[in-house]
């Protein structure tokens, strides 16, 4: 045959195909909207929550500078960063999942090891023979 020819002894066959069964659904089940989290919010949020304690551990240090008592206002402060800082490294690898303790504790921490440091500060000397 001819391409060109129209078809004479051609017919067309239609066939009807059944519609696809769609997935069973439970009576019971409800569509829920899932909100997206906000990146731009969340960077915010972790950005101002290391601002307020770089804040603290500066105001602390350079006050403890000034204190005239031969340095042991310093070293208790000195003790306390370098906890700090050292706590703080050890969130640097779950820093995209910090829990509500977490940030607490890098809001407060600091402050509580003062504390801490306020104690422990002499014992140290007095272990060293100073």
């Amino acid at each position: 045959m001819n391409p060109q020819e129209p078809p004479k002894n051609r017919q067309t066959v239609k066939i009807k195909l059944p519609p696809k069964p769609s997935a069973p659904r439970h009576q019971q089940a409800l569509a829920r909207a899932v909100p997206m989290p906000n990146v731009v919010e969340q960077g915010q949020k972790k950005h101002g929550l290391f601002l307020f304690p770089m804040a603290q551990v500066t105001l602390a240090s350079i006050l403890a500078m000034m204190v005239l008592d031969m340095g042991e206002c310093s070293h208790i402060v000195a003790f306390a960063a370098l906890a700090y800082v050292g706590g703080l490294l050890l969130m640097i690898p779950r820093r995209d999942a910090l829990t509500p303790v977490d940030e607490f504790l890098i809001r407060w921490g600091f402050v509580m090891l003062c504390v801490i440091s306020l104690f422990l500060s002499p014992l140290i000397w007095l272990l060293r023979g100073c």
